[in-house]
């Protein structure tokens, strides 16, 4: 039978060289080319979905659809075709805080835990979100809600703006 590996867990036999038995082996066959790693038959699908069992999915679903009501088009009865209503709406104002090369994180992040109430994971996106882009809008709202958090910050020594939403 030949030696028994002595590193191993279990005490194995060592196989010689031979190449009986081997013949199941793709590179075996000489089959589909030099390949070693290549399938000796295309399964259907690529080997993922076998063709039965999807003409069956597919037939569950054409027999659903088929008992459903036509399409109405997208109104709920509720909906009236005839009236329009046209709402100003405010969209809101964004407060952006600007990257520099004065302040540091840290104080960038304290000033958001402060000033605008952040949790301090919200307070490090933001910081790093501001770093790569340059700039990002760290709260949304009305304007007098705003106003005294950019003065706040800018007094602290970083640059904020407030920029309407279009």
């Amino acid at each position: 039978m030949g030696k028994l590996y002595s590193n191993a867990i279990f005490a194995l036999p060592k196989r010689e060289h031979s190449s009986a038995g081997l013949e199941h082996l793709p590179y075996k066959q000489r089959v589909r080319g030099s390949n070693p790693c290549a399938p000796t038959k295309n399964p259907p699908f690529g080997g993922f979905l076998s063709y039965q069992p999807f003409m069956n999915i597919i037939m569950a679903i054409a027999t659903f659809l088929s008992h459903l009501p036509p399409y109405q088009g997208a109104l709920r009865p509720e909906q009236d075709k005839e009236t329009d209503v046209l709402e100003l709406v405010d969209k809101g104002y964004r407060l952006i805080v600007w990257n520099d090369e004065v302040n540091t994180f840290e104080w960038v992040i304290e000033t958001l835990i402060d000033i605008c109430g952040h949790e301090r994971i919200q307070a490090e996106q933001c910081a790093w979100l501001i770093h790569l882009r340059g700039k990002y809008a760290v709260k949304n709202g009305d304007y007098e809600t705003l106003k005294p958090m950019c003065d706040a910050i800018t007094d602290r020594g970083i640059g904020a703006t407030i920029e309407s939403v279009a």
